[in-house]
């Protein structure tokens, strides 16, 4: 079936308000008539069987009658948050949508000394995508995307993780033999990598260098492929 979303403040009262774009592709590409029944996803981690009512083309709105609220269990027990050095455009659009679908938690974008700077309107583009990933992967939980920071405000993160790797290729360690909690942030860099003063930093900050192997990885790979080996190593996929 089909999902929809509709943010948490559009599900209210037993009803469901749908809104474009989703009322586009519901009721315009997918032509859905009164009375039928869709599946709908708000982003927290429910799923909702709902029945529509009314269908409203002035205001391109559909209200929907829930008919079911589930919590679907798909959602990764560890809770994995990645720093991303800004990579360019379609690349860090690639990232969004793969971590997304994988079950990450967190994705906040940071802007390094050798990082790709966002335009305006990014920060919406990556969530554009992210929600389209949740949907298409079956979640019902859509991960927090943060503004992009910069590299020194990286320490207000941490609180909420006990386990800190960042990626390198010349680590000495592999990921697949660091010790993972249940509460695991990541630290990637972008295309040109990080420099040696922010590796430094991140160092003094806890994170610990890991290697994902002998060949190097482009950057919006290497999260994509570290967050798939924790949630291996923790049988967490």
């Amino acid at each position: 079936m089909i999902t929809y979303y509709a943010p948490p403040d559009l599900v209210k009262s037993g009803k469901i308000i749908l809104t474009d774009p989703d009322f586009h592709h519901a009721i315009i590409v997918t032509r859905r008539r009164v009375g039928e029944v869709l599946r709908v996803v708000d982003g927290t981690g429910k799923a909702y069987t709902a029945r529509i009512e009314k269908i409203d083309h002035a205001n391109r709105t559909a209200l929907l009658e829930i008919l079911e609220t589930t919590v679907p269990d798909v959602e990764a027990r560890t809770h994995v948050g990645i720093l991303q050095g800004i990579i360019r455009g379609e690349r860090m659009d690639y990232f969004v949508e793969k971590a997304t679908e994988l079950g990450v938690r967190e994705i906040i974008p940071v802007v390094t000394r050798k990082s790709f700077k966002p335009g305006p309107g990014r920060l919406e583009r990556w969530r554009k995508v992210a929600i389209s990933a949740m949907k298409q992967s079956g979640r019902a939980l859509l991960p927090r995307i943060y503004k992009p920071v910069e590299f020194e405000k990286i320490p207000h993160f941490l609180k909420n993780y006990n386990t800190f790797v960042m990626l390198d290729p010349g680590g000495q360690r592999s990921l697949k033999k660091q010790i993972l909690t249940n509460k695991i942030l990541v630290l990637v860099g972008p295309e040109s990598g990080l420099e040696d003063e922010e590796r430094r930093m991140a160092r003094s900050w806890g994170f610990e260098e890991v290697s994902l192997g002998k060949r190097t990885l482009r950057a919006e790979t290497a999260g994509v492929i570290a967050l798939g080996i924790i949630l291996f190593l923790r049988d967490d996929l």
